[in-house]
This record gives structure tokens, C-alpha cells and sequence, in this order.
């Protein structure tokens, strides 16, 4: 069994991440179907884009400690 505080942060977190990742998908396919094809499809590339980002600095800054 998990301590409360472990439980607490590890159902935060989903949700969180969840929240964040159904957000982003809806904006992507509204922009996509009203005809904004480009900006949809940017949104995509440019939000995966600057994740790889910073995932890339947070090793890089991590590795330093």
C-alpha cells in the first residue's frame, strides 16, 4: 500500500498529464476541421518539437549533477 502523500502526488500527476494531453489533442483536431489545417498540423510538429527540447535540456542540466 502506498503512503498517502506517494498516492496523492502519483494521482496528481496523471491527471495532470492527462488534462494537458487531451487539451492539447482537442485544440490540435479543432484547428485541423475548421479548416486551419496548417496551424493544426504546426501546433503538432512545434509542441512535440519543443518537448524533445526539453526533455534534451533537462538531461543535459541533469548530467551536471
Amino acid at each position: 500500500m502506498l503512503v498517502p502523500e506517494l498516492r496523492l502526488l502519483l494521482a496528481t500527476g496523471f491527471c495532470g498529464a492527462y488534462t494537458i494531453s487531451s487539451a492539447f489533442a482537442n485544440e490540435s483536431v479543432a484547428l485541423i476541421q475548421t479548416g486551419q489545417v496548417l496551424a493544426g498540423v504546426g501546433n503538432i510538429l512545434a509542441t512535440n518539437a519543443l518537448c524533445l527540447l526539453a526533455v534534451l535540456l533537462g538531461l543535459a542540466v541533469g548530467s551536471r549533477f
